[in-house]
């Protein structure tokens, strides 16, 4: 059953499964409206985190839809898939990034 978009905590970070690469959506109407996002192609693993580390998986249709999965990612997590985004992206020194809470490690990203 997909959730509405006004349970996530925003901003929200999306993993696909097959990129280290993270998507960043600042809150619902950035990620209902992004058209690179709609004409994705989605897999059973990719997900969206949200800001409380809660993972929901996507689902395509007339418009993409978010099912909680029943996983919540600790901070410690989240800074992993992060650190992966930043090396990927050729930033160094990325294993000293740290970040209090998992809103504070996506804002300092993309912000």
């Amino acid at each position: 059953m997909s959730v509405t978009y006004d349970l996530i905590q925003w901003p929200a970070i999306i993993k696909l499964h097959t990129d280290n690469e993270l998507l960043f959506a600042l809150d619902a109407v950035q990620f209902a409206s992004d058209v690179a996002l709609q004409l994705m192609h989605v897999q059973a693993q990719d997900m969206l985190i949200d800001s409380s580390g809660v993972v929901y998986s996507i689902s395509n249709g007339q418009a993409l839809g978010l099912v909680r999965t029943g996983s919540v990612l600790s901070i410690h997590d989240v800074e992993a898939l992060l650190r992966l985004h930043l090396s990927n992206n050729g930033n160094c020194c990325v294993s000293k990034f740290y970040a209090p809470s998992i809103h504070d490690a996506i804002m300092s990203i993309f912000a």
